[in-house]
């Protein structure tokens, strides 16, 4: 179990080393290559918005209605759950409400168009995020504040931490990424980060 996981670890940091194009490789110093965490984290935001992107547009209109068990969610559904999802976070992130944000996307989203806008929407929130990463100081130790609601219904004011819930954010959307390939395969067709 140890060996695999140094093999696991070992081969995620040569991925990530190789991840990065040549041309925006950091130099090594000393035979140490510092990655920069806000690229890093803001590259793998880009590679998972535009896969989900492509996804939301590769799938046909007839297969947003499409459900493989009925104990999970129709292809409409886990789109408006993925942009309700960001639209939470990065507004949260920004101190932001979007008009989307108020609305059950999971429920009410259902044709291709309104699907693939209200991704796009949610994403192009998320952008505003990303493009003031920079500013936002040390992300291990900066935070930010999100008012909400208990399940009980009471009012509470979260204090959270930005690099945990980016974190979190990637993960998910990766997450609904992987979930949601299987649709298409499903459907006869390729998602994008197989497609040659």
């Amino acid at each position: 179990m140890l060996r695999t996981s140094k093999w696991m670890s070992a081969a995620l940091i040569v991925g990530a080393l190789t991840a990065t194009p040549r041309a925006q490789a950091p130099a090594a110093q000393d035979g140490v290559v510092t990655m920069d965490s806000l690229k890093g984290f803001t590259q793998q935001y880009t590679h998972v918005r535009d896969m989900l992107i492509k996804m939301a547009e590769l799938m046909p209109e007839d297969g947003y209605s499409y459900q493989p068990v009925p104990t999970v969610r129709t292809f409409a559904s886990s789109i408006g759950h993925i942009a309700s999802s960001n639209l939470g976070q990065c507004g949260g992130f920004l101190d932001k409400k979007h008009p989307l944000a108020s609305q059950k996307l999971e429920e009410t989203l259902k044709a291709k168009g309104e699907s693939v806008e209200a991704l796009k929407a949610s994403f192009a929130l998320c952008d505003e995020f990303f493009d003031t990463i920079a500013s936002r100081g040390n992300l291990m130790e900066s935070t930010f504040t999100v008012n909400g609601r208990r399940r009980d219904g009471t009012a509470v004011t979260l204090k959270m931490g930005y690099a945990g819930s980016i974190a979190g954010l990637l993960g998910h959307n990766n997450e609904m990424y992987g979930y949601m390939a299987m649709y298409l395969r499903m459907k006869g067709l390729v998602p994008p980060t197989s497609a040659k």
